[in-house]
């Protein structure tokens, strides 16, 4: 950890790595899967978090590191076994279906993403997160009134939510120009 403190990020991964060769501490093996990942070392990143989930699956955190990795690497079904694996678990977080989302809608995966925005809006109906997708997944599907609506009810929360704003006005003027 100091090493990294340091800015001494090589220097952090080969120490992590040589700590979970002799006892594949997890905490270990996630230092080395998130200083590789950091760096864009993803072949590295791959293989300690992949090393980590198999000595403790219930280690979430990385999960969503392991599937970014596997994105990077074009990966992509596998990136979505990993989001999956980690949504089995019954762990409702946000984030962790965000990501998923991110991933399920660029792929135009639509059943995974509806069955993604149902678990979104059983956490939180009201969420800015559940609204922001959904407004994500119609917009993908060519459903720019149902878009605009759901970034309308983004809009009027507190929740600054990524790019609801650019993508709300870039489809104002979409339809405004047709």
């Amino acid at each position: 950890r100091m090493a990294a403190r340091q800015g001494e990020f090589e220097t952090a991964l080969a120490l992590y790595e040589k700590a979970a060769e002799s006892e594949e501490v997890p905490e270990a093996l996630y230092g080395a899967g998130m200083i590789a990942y950091q760096t864009g070392n993803w072949q590295r990143a791959v293989r300690s978090l992949a090393r980590l989930i198999e000595v403790d699956p219930d280690y979430v955190v990385a999960y969503p590191l392991l599937a970014e990795a596997l994105w990077k690497l074009n990966m992509r079904e596998q990136a979505l076994v990993i989001y999956e694996r980690a949504l089995a678990l019954h762990v409702e977080e946000e984030e962790l279906l965000c990501g998923y989302l991110r991933l399920v809608v660029t792929m135009e995966e639509w059943a995974r993403a509806e069955n993604a925005l149902s678990r979104l809006y059983k956490l939180d109906e009201e969420a800015a997160a559940y609204w922001y997708w959904r407004g994500r997944v119609a917009e993908a599907k060519g459903d720019k009134e149902e878009a605009l609506l759901s970034y309308e009810r983004v809009l009027s929360t507190e929740d600054e939510f990524w790019d609801t704003r650019q993508r709300y006005e870039d489809l104002r003027q979409q339809i405004n120009g047709q």
